[in-house]
Formats: C-alpha cells, sequence, structure tokens
C-alpha cells in the first residue's frame, strides 16, 4: 500500500495517512520508495513499534508482489 508519511514536528510535510494505517493494521514497517535501490539494505525502513528506523534484511522478499 502507498500512503503518505508522517507530519514534521513543524506540522508542515505529509498527512500521516501511513500513521493512521499503522493503527488501524498493525502492519509494523513502511518504507520510503524513493531509498529503495539494488542494494534493498540501504532502503529507509520505519519501524511504528519502536518508532525508529530499522534495517530489514528480507526487505527484497517483502517488497515482492504475491498476488
Amino acid at each position: 500500500m502507498i500512503l503518505c508519511g508522517r507530519k514534521l514536528w513543524d506540522g508542515g510535510g505529509g498527512n500521516n495517512h501511513a500513521i493512521e494505517h499503522y493503527n488501524e493494521t498493525h502492519y509494523p514497517l513502511a518504507v520510503k520508495l524513493g531509498t529503495i535501490t539494488s542494494n534493498p539494505e540501504g532502503a529507509d525502513v520505519f519501524s511504528y513499534p519502536e518508532d525508529d528506523s530499522v534495517t530489514d534484511p528480507l526487505l527484497a522478499e517483502h517488497l515482492v508482489c504475491c498476488w
């Protein structure tokens, strides 16, 4: 699912749709699309439960479409 990111500390930026999605589904990770490259370990992955950036060594597998 592609959603907007968080609002910045000053109220600017995104509209918090990703946070609303997390609160509804409890799906823990979000990936900033512009950071996905041929080296998926370098992607910007955010963990909502940890409220911090994390590394997802299985990101390439997690990004494969299943349907």
